[in-house]
């Protein structure tokens, strides 16, 4: 990747980072123990979405102006040569930058951390390796996994999930397991580094946690 493409994969994942900050404290309050999985995304959607809207109004918004360039959708069906129609996969969250002479976007894989359900799930076909086979587009070779937490907490999450990847790391191609995220807003975020199973090409997923325990 050329230091320009570099610079402007950095710009763009750190105002990713910073709509799910924001989504995120709005969309917390709204969310009840035990929520559902795609309940919790839609929630973040429509948070980015009056975030957005928001950035129209000059002078008046708290949100900066580039605000007004992202789109967010959840449930958004993958198009492929073997799957059509229901059979399509769905990705959790896109969030869409587009102005008339660039249009690029982030994908997000969510998962439930809870009593039932956790490291496996994340890390397994559903999860990562949506990624890791190429059936998701991962755009600047980049993936996002977010992680509900609802019981637990974020650093017990933390560990288990970098356990299981580093348990898994030669199905995962892992070739490194960071040990936080260069971008810095959230807590008990980190990065992973990994050979993509279905291409020739390298992929770098922020790990991403959020606390949903409503405690």
């Amino acid at each position: 990747m050329s230091t320009i493409s570099e610079i402007y994969r950095q710009a763009f994942v750190h105002r990713v980072h910073q709509l799910l900050v924001w989504s995120y404290g709005n969309a917390a309050v709204r969310v009840v123990p035990n929520e559902e999985e795609d309940t919790i995304t839609q929630y973040i959607k429509e948070e980015i979405e009056k975030i957005a809207q928001s950035s129209f109004q000059v002078n008046k918004s708290q949100y900066p102006e580039w605000c007004k360039h992202f789109l967010a959708d959840d449930q958004v069906p993958i198009s492929s040569a073997d799957r059509t129609g229901k059979r399509r996969l769905k990705v959790d969250l896109r969030l869409t930058f587009h102005t008339p002479s660039q249009k690029v976007a982030a994908f997000f894989e969510a998962k439930r951390l809870y009593e039932h359900s956790g490291t496996s799930e994340y890390i397994g076909n559903d999860g990562m390796g949506c990624f890791l086979e190429d059936l998701y587009p991962s755009p600047f070779g980049t993936a996002y996994m977010l992680g509900y937490v609802q019981n637990k907490t974020k650093k017990d999450w933390e560990a288990a999930i970098r356990k299981a990847i580093e348990n898994k790391k030669a199905s995962l191609s892992l070739i490194e397991l960071s040990s936080e995220s260069a971008i810095n807003v959230f807590d008990h975020e980190w990065t992973s580094h990994h050979q993509k199973i279905s291409a020739n090409e390298k992929i770098i997923f922020y790990h991403i946690l959020l606390d949903f325990t409503c405690s």
